[in-house]
């Protein structure tokens, strides 16, 4: 089975870019659905660069966030 290399510059640009859909499309579209989060606990596996992240904790959520790749990371 194949595994993308996430610590590869190039394909971490080219997944950034669709991120920026997901940032300006998506993840409005779920933050509105969601109830008060205020106060609450949530865990973001795979928060890639922290877009969603970043929008969970200004919502008020105490917010974790994990991602396997270092260059995301960074």
């Amino acid at each position: 089975m194949k595994t993308t290399d996430y610590k590869d510059k190039g394909i971490v640009d080219k997944y950034f870019k669709k991120t920026l859909a997901a940032v300006f499309i998506n993840y409005p579209a779920f933050l509105r659905l969601l109830c008060d989060i205020k106060g609450k606990a949530v865990l973001d596996i795979g928060c890639g660069a922290g877009c969603l992240t970043t929008e969970l904790a200004k919502k008020g959520a105490l917010v974790s966030a994990i991602d396997n790749s270092p260059r995301w990371i960074d």
